[in-house]
Order: structure tokens, then sequence, then C-alpha cells
């Protein structure tokens, strides 16, 4: 059976997907800068690898089927990263929000995991809404009238460059750093062209698995009105 490699092995999804993956009794490595310095779970292989560095993560992949890759990197860095672990591995679950979430489908208790485990589901909320119908939800939960203006293609990959160049300053050569960032952008586009006018996927798996119906977004926005107003002293 080919091995399971595991990115973030320092953080708690990480970790905690390392340990379940090995008491399963599957094979699996967690990968860190430093492996040296991590405490991983016994019979868990810690490994050396930087997504910042795409040719470091070949000794990692070596014979592995499956990568959970926890995304904490800079964004300028991801095209390439999944490339060459797409090249070698043939499943990749992709964590590019890796925060904590107190959701029941994420604490269920061991027999109910191990029901679970090794199934495919796929979550969504309950309604597909358009960007301009979330917009308009979020200034009802501010209690403002918002407005959505539409950037054409070629303005909107100019400003996602210059965003990803902001926030991912790298090292690499200039024209390096640009064709990635590049990439991107249009890897972005071309995945908002292509859900235009098409309704997302909408299923219960949630309610399903859970027994817990999933929130709307009119109830997220709300719950989170006072990020979107920027409330001082609010936590993050």
């Amino acid at each position: 059976m080919k091995g399971i490699l595991v990115t973030g092995a320092t953080g708690n999804i990480g970790r905690e997907v390392a340990a379940q993956l090995r008491a399963a009794g599957l094979p699996v490595r967690a990968m860190s800068r430093n492996p040296h310095t991590i405490s991983v779970a016994d019979g868990v292989e810690a490994v050396p690898g930087d997504l910042t560095k795409p040719e470091s993560l070949d000794p990692a992949l070596d014979d592995v089927g499956a990568v959970f890759l926890v995304w904490t990197a800079p964004l300028v860095f991801a095209a390439a990263a999944i490339e060459r672990i797409a090249s070698r591995a043939e499943r990749i679950v992709l964590v590019s929000s890796p925060h904590r979430t107190a959701h029941p489908f994420f604490q269920q208790p061991n027999a109910l995991r191990a029901v679970h485990a090794g199934l495919d589901y796929v979550l969504t909320g309950p309604q597909s809404l358009t960007q301009r119908e979330q917009v308009a939800v979020i200034g009802a939960s501010i209690g403002r009238q918002l407005t959505f203006d539409e950037l054409s293609p070629e303005v909107a990959r100019r400003e996602m460059i210059a965003l990803f160049e902001q926030l991912s300053p790298t090292t690499a050569p200039p024209e390096t750093a640009a064709r990635v960032t590049g990439n991107i952008a249009d890897m972005l586009l071309s995945a908002y062209g292509a859900a235009v006018n098409r309704p997302a996927l909408v299923t219960s798996t949630i309610e399903d698995v859970t027994g817990t119906p999933a929130r709307t977004f009119r109830e997220w926005a709300i719950e989170h009105a006072s990020d979107f107003r920027g409330d001082v002293g609010h936590d993050m």
C-alpha cells in the first residue's frame, strides 16, 4: 500500500490527521521543514520538505499515493508546489484555511469517525448564491446597502497579481515570480469564468452525516457582522 503524506505536521490539523491515519493502520509520513524537531505519533515517519521549494518535496513524495495538503505557505508558491505534488501523487486533499471549527462533523466520537473513515463527502451550504447575492447578504447583516462592481478580466488579473506580490513577497527571480503569479491568476479567472450562470453544487451531506443542517450564508454573515464592520477590539 502506498503511503499518505501529511503536510503542516506541526499544526493542530496536520498533527491530528497524521495520528488518526496511523491509528487506522495506514502508512503515514509527516512533512516538516525541520523533521528532527517535531513530535509525531508512534509509527509516523517524519520527513523533510518545504512547500516554498518544490524540488525539496521529491523525497517525501516517494511511494506516496495521497497527500493531505495543509496550505500555510505564501500563495505565490502554490502553483509550483501543487504541480510537483500532482506529478507524483494520485490524490490531493487540500486544506486552504486551516482554522479550528466547532462543527460536530469534526468532533465525532471515535466510533463514528471509524464509520466515515475512507469515505468521500462533498460538503456544501444549503443554497447556491452568486457573488452579487453574497454581497447583498453581507450588507444586510451590517445594515448597509453594498454594491457589487464587476471588473473586466484584464483588470481583475492585474489586481490579483499585485495582491499576490504584496501578500507573498519572494526572493525568486522576477521572471519566475511573474510567471507563477500570472499562472495562479489565470487559473482563478478560468474557474470563475466557468462558473458564470452555473449554480454551484448543493448537497445535504452535512445534515445526512451529522443530523444538523448546514448553516446558511446569511447565518454566517450575521455571526461575523462585527468582522465586516471592523469593530474595534473584536477578536478575529
